[in-house]
């Protein structure tokens, strides 16, 4: 790789657009349907996750997008890239840990800039945001894309009301009704949000950026210089394999975790300002969620995952699992301002005041374990998924999902055997030499420390039923002896 920042001038009537989602983060506010496992941005909201709704405006402003995500979310993450019918160009840019957005922008410049891209303009935007009005989204972007060939450009939106859990710009309109800014708060308390919507100069941040590649390197060159070189020595020791870019930990952890806001915004000049013409909402609070759906008379609402009946209540929001339909019905009875999320992993109850502090109290965030396979829960693999529907200490019983050309690992087992029951699709069986097809209805039965692979060899997800019986259901009894996506 070239990792000097040097500019190669290209003959270009216009940029080139490059779309960038940053979907690399936790969401640990809205904790139990956002977790170290399944994070807010694969949260199904109005019918699909976030990231595919990023995905579609993304693709409004350019065929080709960079995608910047977890190592622990990839297999996800192509997962909702795959399932879309467009045809983008997507690369991903994979971390092997969270660092926040100053990081990972830094590296999308490098990437830019190795393949000699320094002329072309980026739209930086979470993949944690619904936007109504996508038309007028569109037009405000390509407004934002002009500006941006003379300097980095924001979007802002005047706020509705004092909102704490947002990011605001104070800006200034000149005499021919273009704006700049002037200063930024991020997340401020409330009396100070409140002073802020009283003014008539302060917007919401509304958290997507416009800049050219070379003019963020160079406002990382001159505010974030050690975020600038640490981005190189990271990007040197990355490995390349067609469309993937992965970073490797140990310069990686190097990072600061810093957003991109605290690391360039707040110390940059020239920054323009477009006043956003479309509806927006951040998902990072439960306020937000709750807003993304309609209420009744009372001010009630729930999510389309969950049955749910409310008595003599008001303002209370109900979360169903977030990935599928809720098993069960919630009823509410003589409730005000409370939020219920259902999952099979926990319930929440907690008032909308208290809700907020989820992500930011030590108490609460070591309650919560970092993963679970209860009864229930889903868990994701680079093949698909699994769901555990019961789990005792004699036996587990699992659903497994594989997709269409994926393999489980060759794996070995000490403490379990297993039997396989095909449900659904077309399965190539290995166990030991023994290798056969198998359809819908036919079973199999894997005997301790016999290898042993399941491989969807149709067009359909294969579904297979597996029942453990043993002393141990534990990651910790896998031994692979191969696997396609490099896992020990």
């Amino acid at each position: 790789m070239n990792n000097a920042f040097v500019i190669r001038t290209k003959d270009r009537k216009e940029p080139e657009v490059v779309s960038v989602i940053l979907c690399g983060g936790h969401g640990s506010r809205l904790w139990p349907i956002s977790t170290q496992v399944h994070p807010k941005q694969f949260l199904n909201v109005r019918g699909e996750p976030l990231l595919a709704h990023a995905l579609r405006r993304a693709g409004k402003i350019s065929r080709r997008v960079i995608l910047v995500t977890n190592e622990k979310f990839l297999p996800q993450t192509e997962h909702i890239v795959a399932s879309r019918r467009d045809s983008l160009d997507v690369t991903f840019l994979v971390e092997p840990v969270s660092k926040n957005t100053g990081p990972a922008v830094s590296l999308v410049i490098r990437h830019l800039l190795d393949i000699g891209d320094e002329g072309s303009i980026c739209v930086f935007m979470p993949a944690d945001q619904l936007i109504d009005n996508e038309a007028n989204f569109a037009l405000d972007v390509k407004r934002a894309i002009l500006a941006a060939t003379r300097s980095l450009t924001i979007f802002g939106m005047p706020p509705s009301k004092p909102e704490p859990n947002y990011g605001y710009i104070k800006a200034q309109k000149d005499a021919l009704g273009e704006y700049s800014a002037t200063s930024f708060v991020e997340k401020p308390e409330f009396n100070l949000a409140n002073q802020m919507f009283n003014e008539q100069d302060w917007y919401w941040n509304l958290g997507l950026v416009c800049a050219s590649v070379r003019d963020m390197a160079v406002r990382f060159e001159a505010h974030a210089r050690d975020i600038w070189r640490i981005s190189e020595s990271v990007f040197s020791a990355a490995s390349l394999n067609g469309r993937y870019t992965k970073f490797e930990e140990r310069s990686f952890s190097l990072f600061p975790s810093i957003s991109i806001d605290n690391a360039i915004l707040e110390k940059s000049t020239s920054i323009n300002m477009i006043l956003a013409s479309f509806d927006w909402v951040d998902i990072g609070s439960w306020p937000a969620i709750s807003a993304c759906f309609a209420g009744d008379a009372s001010g009630n609402t729930k999510s389309e995952s969950v049955e749910a009946y409310f008595f003599d209540s008001s303002n209370v929001h109900v979360q169903g699992q977030p990935d599928g339909k809720s098993t069960r019905a919630v009823y509410v009875l003589g409730l005000e301002n409370v939020i219920v999320a259902d999952t099979p992993e926990a319930l929440l109850v907690a008032s909308r005041d208290s809700a907020s502090r989820i992500g930011s109290s030590q108490e609460v965030a070591a309650a919560i374990p970092e993963r679970s396979t209860s009864a229930g829960s889903t868990v994701f693999r680079p093949w698909g998924r699994f769901t555990v529907i019961e789990k005792v200490d004699e036996f587990q019983i699992k659903l497994l999902f594989i997709n269409p050309g994926q393999s489980l690992s060759e794996q070995v087992h000490a403490k379990r055997s297993e039997y396989w029951t095909i449900l659904s699709g077309e399965a190539l069986i290995e166990v030991e030499q023994n290798v056969s097809k198998m359809t819908a209805g036919e079973q199999i039965r894997i005997v301790m420390e016999k290898k042993h692979r399941a491989t969807n060899i149709g067009s359909d997800i294969l579904i297979i039923l597996e029942a453990q019986l043993g002393d141990s259901f534990d990651e910790e009894d896998i031994v692979r002896t191969k696997d396609l996506y490099g896992r020990r």
